[in-house]
């Protein structure tokens, strides 16, 4: 009687995971065909829009990304190729408490950067002047590079702050590989 119980669970988790698995694949089919629609309004806006529309299209891209490498995750975990994800560990016991303004500057910056990375690929989609194209790469490292400062500001001014009120000299280690990896 319990092999028969546990027969059961096993096909209702199985029924459960491959509900999760159907309406992830159909999510990240409809979302790149709502992706290719906004492309299409953005490249009809005027140019403030169209800017605006490019930025939060390549957020939407960056999260339909994130959800189609779970699915992934998920199918090959189905095939017995990898675990199943399991949440990843804390890795400091501080409290991270952002400035909600900062978090804010540090968004719309790199809404910024996603916007000039989407123009790139257009640019090389429409097989644009290479030297073009090196500049909005190098505006996009740029972009990026002044985001990471932001960042590293922040979390020393705050986090880093924090931790050594704390003694949590883990989080200041794990900080400063962060940075090596940075740099």
């Amino acid at each position: 009687m319990e092999e028969n119980r546990k027969k059961q669970d096993a096909r209702a988790e199985y029924g459960t995971m491959e509900k999760v698995r159907a309406v992830l694949r159909y999510m990240v089919r409809h979302n790149d065909r709502h992706a290719e629609q906004l492309s299409e309004v953005a490249h009809e806006s005027g140019p403030a829009t169209e800017k605006r529309l490019e930025a939060i299209l390549g957020i939407f891209e960056a999260a339909n990304a994130a959800l189609a490498e779970v699915l992934a995750q998920l199918e090959d975990a189905e095939e017995g190729n990898l675990p199943d994800p399991a949440p990843e560990p804390e890795q400091h016991t501080h409290i991270h408490v952002h400035d909600p303004k900062e978090k804010k500057r540090q968004l719309a910056r790199l809404s910024r950067v996603i916007g000039h990375l989407e123009y790139v690929r257009r640019m090389l989609e429409a097989d644009e002047d290479c030297a073009d194209v090196l500049i909005q790469i190098s505006a996009s490292k740029s972009a990026l590079n002044g985001l990471g400062k932001q960042i590293i500001n922040e979390h020393i001014a705050h986090c880093i702050y924090h931790a050594i009120e704390e003694g949590d000299t883990e989080a200041v280690e794990e900080f400063q590989k962060a940075i090596q990896k940075y740099i």
